[in-house]
């Protein structure tokens, strides 16, 4: 760990939250059950994941997550296109990235 420059989650998950409950506004009522789903997890756990990876990482790293590298968060796209780009051995490219999730 201690040669990481940096760590990058692949989502920003406060943006994510927001999406969801801008989803779940726009179509209520009909993604009201989805969203009794959704929430209580994204309450517990998910708007708790940054805590929870810098803990876990720090055990990994057996050290303090305050001597931990930053960790930061990228929009979902930028991580894919980020894990074609960067191993690869090009210096400039174009990358195109299609999934499921949308924005």
């Amino acid at each position: 760990m201690s040669d990481i420059d940096q760590i990058v989650f692949y989502e920003k998950l406060l943006f994510k939250f927001e999406r969801l409950l801008e989803t779940y506004l726009t179509y209520a009522p009909r993604g009201f059950r989805s969203s009794i789903t959704a929430m209580p997890i994204w309450l517990k756990e998910k708007l708790y994941l940054k805590t929870l990876l810098k803990k876990e990482l720090a055990t990994i790293a057996a050290c303090k997550s305050s001597q931990l590298s930053p960790l930061l968060f990228t929009e979902h796209h930028q991580a894919h296109a980020a894990s074609a780009f960067f191993p690869s051995h090009f210096e400039r490219a174009a990358v195109l990235c299609l999934d499921g999730v949308g924005a």
